[in-house]
């Protein structure tokens, strides 16, 4: 929880600016695809343990950081795990019908 934190920090001093890294990419962006990966694992912990309401939170804030940083490819995965989130805290209908919010 606490790399999320910083992370989430991190995003929001990055929020709306222009810097970039040596390779191109907006530090915004980065944040952006670090929390999508943190809260994936976090998800999949709390899947584990049984906790598919928290890891359906998780994946929508997921859904929300690929979103952000313009990722398709980790915006279907997201809406892929969270579909599975859905299935496995029995809500079959609501996981056939997850898309990309």
């Amino acid at each position: 929880m606490k790399a999320a934190e910083h992370y989430e920090a991190f995003y929001q001093l990055t929020e709306g600016s222009t810097w970039k890294d040596e390779t191109g990419h907006t530090y915004n962006s980065l944040a952006c695809e670090h929390l999508w990966r943190i809260y994936i694992l976090l998800a999949d912990k709390m899947l584990e343990n049984k906790e598919q309401q928290q890891a359906i939170k998780a994946l929508i804030k997921a859904i929300r950081m690929a979103k952000t940083g313009g990722d398709k490819k980790m915006e279907g995965e997201a809406a892929y795990c969270l579909s599975l989130a859905y299935h496995f805290a029995g809500e079959e209908k609501t996981a056939l019908s997850v898309s990309l919010f």
